[in-house]
């Protein structure tokens, strides 16, 4: 799945911007269809990188973090509060 973080890290390792923006939906970025969805791995993934920006927000005003509690993605919304 494009999803998975083997997936990412190739992406990463190849030049995609990791702050990329889908602004051809709702201006999601990598990190935060990671966060809503709960893959914790790629989150974990993402935010070893350190040019990642966790504050970018969707069109609805909403971060990935925003999302992880919403849905209540606690393990998302762990690694984020360390």
């Amino acid at each position: 799945p494009l999803h998975s973080v083997s997936v990412v890290q190739s992406l990463v390792n190849q030049g995609a911007d990791v702050n990329w923006r889908n602004v051809s939906d709702i201006n999601w970025t990598p990190f935060i269809s990671a966060s809503q969805r709960n893959h914790i791995d790629t989150v974990t993934f993402l935010l070893s990188i350190n040019i990642i920006n966790v504050n970018l927000m969707d069109y609805f005003g909403r971060t990935g973090f925003r999302y992880a509690c919403a849905i209540g993605n606690s393990s998302i919304v762990a690694v984020l509060l360390e």
